[in-house]
């Protein structure tokens, strides 16, 4: 067993290679399950030069032939595609972007209107977009 906060490394039968190559523990739970896959092709090397994606596979730099890289962004950022398949040597697709992330409008704003935010209904604004907050009857934004 692991504690909270800790990581392991994952490892399978010989032969085969564990993906992701390390796992952490966060209240109890594992953070993710991980595959174990028998390389057969050539390795994939993880994308680079991804502005605002230092390390932009959660599998390492490494990966393998039939393995994935689930794409991460810095925080604030979120990927344009959510993995990378590689096949004998070669990312499809090749590369992603780290674009801004969306804002989450708050919800539990006390005397605000249902929707608080006038140009939109949705639970979120894309980066960029002003919201015009909107209060009950008496009250305005502080």
């Amino acid at each position: 067993s692991i504690g909270h906060g800790m990581k392991c490394n994952t490892a399978c039968a010989p032969g085969f290679v564990a993906q992701p190559p390390e796992i952490s523990c966060s209240d109890g739970r594992l953070s993710r399950s991980f595959v174990c896959i028998r390389p057969l092709g050539k390795a994939c090397s993880a994308p680079s030069g991804i502005i605002h994606g230092s390390n932009p596979c959660t599998e390492g730099q490494d990966i393998f032939d039939g393995g994935v890289c689930s794409t991460k962004c810095a925080t604030g950022y979120k990927p344009t595609i959510a993995s990378l398949l590689c096949a004998n040597g070669i990312l499809t697709p090749r590369t992603f972007a780290c674009v801004d992330a969306p804002c989450i409008i708050p919800n539990n704003v006390i005397q605000a209107l249902p929707q608080p935010c006038e140009e939109t209904k949705a639970p979120q604004l894309e980066s960029g977009v002003r919201c015009t907050t909107q209060c009950a009857s008496g009250y305005v934004p502080s």
